[in-house]
C-alpha cells in the first residue's frame, strides 16, 4: 500500500503510564516537600493519591497509537495483507488473536494474512509495544478494530471509484470489494491498492464497527498464524538471528551477586583460537570470536579483578520479606477499614508467599547487533523493543532515532524478556569490531545472572457477609522491586522517593470490594 501520510490531524492523546512516570516531577511539589521533611501525613496521602492514579491508568490503555492504517497494515498487489503488530509473539498466541480482530472489521480472507512484530521505526509508543501483564488484547481490541474499519471504508471508497459504481451498490467481504449479491464481481484489495493513484486520505468521520452479531473471526477457533513457521522450523527467534559476516560474542560475568569489575586486561585471550577482538571499556569486558564456543573459551584467559558483592543466603532473603504492622506505603484506600466495620461478619486472615524464582524459559537472552555509521540495527528476543532501543542508544552514545529494533519470536518470556542486557552487550561488541555480533547467553548465565521473579509475602484480612461475599479487606504486600530494579525508569531514585512502593509489584489490585486498603 502507498505509505504516504494521510491528510488528517492526530487524535487526542491520553496520558500513558510512561508519561505518568515522566511527569511525576510536575505538580508534586507538596509531596516532595513532605518526603524531604518526613511529614507523615503529607507523605502518606500524597503517595496514596499518586499510586491510585497509577493503578487507574490501566495496562497501557492510554498509550498513544498511530492513527494511520499504514503503520499497522500493508496490502500487496497479490492481495497479501501484512499486519504489523506492536505486541511480541512469545508462544501465547497473541498474533493470532490480534489478526482475528483485524480480519473482522477489515473483512479479510484468513489465508491472505501475514503477521509481523512491528520494528521500532514504525512509531508505536512505549507501552503500546511493551508486551506484559496479559494486557495485549484489552489494550488493542478497540484500536485495531477502528483501524481496520477505517481502512475498509477507504478500500470501499476507492473500489467504488475504480468500478464506476455507487458506494451503496458494493460491499467488502473475503478480502474483496464486490457488487452486493454478486461476490464474484469486483476487485480484491490488492488490485485496488495496485491501481490507486495519489495520496490516501482518512475519512472525516470514523466508520461504525461491525456488530458482534455479525462476527466471523472474533470468538471463533482459528488456525494459528505462526503455526506453519514454527512447525517447519522457519520461525526466527532471537537465538536464530543471523546476518552476513556475523561474529559471536561472550561477556564476563561477576563471580557473586552485586560484584563489580574493578580492572580487566586481555591477558592471553587475543591469542586463543577464533578470537577476533577483546573489548574492554567502562566496567565492561567481552570477547568477539568466530564461534560462540571460542568466545566463551577465551574469557577464561582474561585477567579480571572483582570487588564487592554479597553472600546472601535463602534465609537472608526470607528475613527481608517481613510485613510490619503499621509501616509501608499506602497504595489503595476505598471505604472503611476492617476495624471501622461493626457487625457479625465472618473474619478471615491468612498469609501467602512466593519464592525467589527463575523464569526458566526455554530460550535464554539473545540479540544480534549491527552497528554502522549510518544507523544501528538490533534483532532481539525482547518484550520491550522501545526500551531496548533506548538503552542501546544510551550505551553507544547515539540518538534513539538512529537505532531500529526488530523484535523476533520469543522462546518463552514470563517477564524475563523485558531485559535488555544481551542487546546492549551485542551492540557494544559490534561497535568495537565493526561487524555484526550475536550474543546468546548460555543456560548457566541465565540461571546465575538473569533477573529472577522477586519473592513476595502477602497478608490478607477480610470480612465476609452471610453469603460468603467479601465486604471489606486489607491486603499487605512485601515484594522485591520489579519496575525499580529493571533500569527502565528515568530518574528512578526520584520516582522511588515520590511513589514509595514499586507500582508494578501491585498493578493488578482491581478488586470489586466496597471497602479495601492495600499497603
Amino acid at each position: 500500500m502507498n505509505e504516504m501520510e494521510p491528510t488528517t490531524s492526530p487524535p487526542e492523546r491520553r496520558l500513558s503510564r510512561r508519561q505518568f512516570l515522566r511527569n511525576l516531577g510536575m505538580g508534586t511539589g507538596v509531596l516532595v516537600v513532605g518526603v524531604a521533611l518526613n511529614w507523615p501525613t503529607i507523605r502518606r496521602e500524597g503517595q496514596l493519591a499518586l499510586n491510585q492514579a497509577f493503578l487507574a491508568s490501566g495496562e497501557g490503555l492510554g498509550a498513544e497509537m498511530p492513527a494511520s492504517p499504514f503503520a499497522w497494515i500493508r496490502i500487496d498487489a497479490d492481495n497479501t495483507v501484512h499486519l504489523y503488530l506492536p505486541k511480541v509473539e512469545m508462544g501465547q498466541g497473541i498474533h493470532t488473536t490480534l489478526a482475528q480482530i483485524a480480519a473482522e472489521d477489515l473483512e479479510l480472507n484468513w489465508a491472505q494474512i501475514q503477521t509481523h512484530t512491528a520494528e521500532t521505526e514504525r512509531g508505536f509508543a512505549d507501552f503500546t509495544s511493551f508486551t506484559f501483564g496479559s494486557s495485549s488484547t484489552k489494550s488493542l481490541y478497540t484500536p485495531i478494530r477502528e483501524i481496520a474499519s477505517t481502512l475498509r471504508l477507504m478500500l470501499l471508497t476507492e473500489g467504488a471509484a475504480q468500478l464506476g459504481v455507487p458506494m451503496d451498490d458494493i460491499e467488502a467481504a473475503n478480502g474483496r470489494v464486490a457488487l452486493k449479491g454478486d461476490p464474484a464481481t469486483g476487485l480484491n484489495y490488492g488490485e485496488i491498492v495496485a491501481s490507486r493513484q495519489g495520496e490516501w486520505v482518512l475519512p472525516d468521520t470514523p466508520p461504525p464497527l461491525k456488530p458482534s452479531s455479525e462476527f466471523n473471526f472474533i470468538g471463533q477457533p482459528m488456525p494459528r498464524v505462526d503455526l506453519y513457521e514454527k512447525v517447519t522450523g522457519r520461525a526466527v527467534y532471537g537465538f536464530d538471528a543471523r546476518l552476513a559476516n556475523v561474529l559471536h560474542g561472550a561477556v564476563v560475568r561477576p563471580p557473586r551477586y552485586g560484584a563489580h569489575l574493578v580492572q580487566a586486561a586481555a591477558g592471553d585471550a587475543p591469542t586463543q583460537p577464533g578470537v577476533v577482538q577483546v573489548v574492554i571499556c567502562d566496567g565492561f569486558a567481552g570477547v568477539v570470536a568466530q564461534s560462540r564456543t571460542q568466545a566463551y573459551a577465551a574469557l577464561e584467559h582474561m585477567n579480571l579483578t572483582w570487588a564487592g558483592g554479597t553472600d546472601w543466603s535463602q534465609t537472608d532473603v526470607d528475613d527481608f520479606m517481613v510485613i510490619p504492622d503499621e509501616e509501608g506505603v499506602l497504595v489503595q484506600r476505598v471505604g472503611n477499614r476492617l476495624t471501622a466495620i461493626e457487625g457479625s461478619a465472618t473474619r478471615f486472615e491468612s498469609e501467602y508467599s512466593t519464592p525467589l524464582a527463575s523464569h526458566a524459559h526455554l530460550e535464554p537472552q539473545s540479540a544480534l547487533a549491527d552497528v554502522r555509521s549510518d544507523g544501528v540495527t538490533i534483532y532481539a528476543s525482547t518484550q520491550g523493543p522501545n526500551t531496548t532501543r533506548d538503552f542501546v542508544a544510551r550505551a553507544l552514545g547515539v540518538n534513539a532515532e538512529e537505532v531500529n529494533v526488530f523484535p523476533t519470536y520469543i522462546g518463552g518470556g514470563f517477564g524475563r524478556k523485558t531485559g535488555i542486557r544481551a542487546s546492549v552487550e551485542a551492540a557494544l561488541l559490534s561497535q568495537a569490531c565493526d561487524r555484526p555480533v550475536h550474543v546468546g547467553w548460555n543456560r548457566t548465565e541465565e540461571m546465575q545472572h538473569g533477573y529472577h521473579r522477586p519473592p513476595t509475602r502477602n497478608r490478607v484480612r477480610a470480612l465476609l457477609d452471610d453469603n460468603g461475599a467479601i465486604i471489606a479487606m486489607e491486603h499487605d504486600i512485601a515484594s522485591g522491586d520489579i519496575m525499580y530494579g529493571s533500569g527502565t525508569v528515568p530518574a528512578v531514585e526520584f520516582v522511588s522517593a515520590v511513589l514509595g512502593a514499586d507500582p508494578l509489584a501491585l498493578s493488578q489490585l482491581h478488586y470489586n470490594v466496597p471497602n479495601r486498603r492495600v499497603r
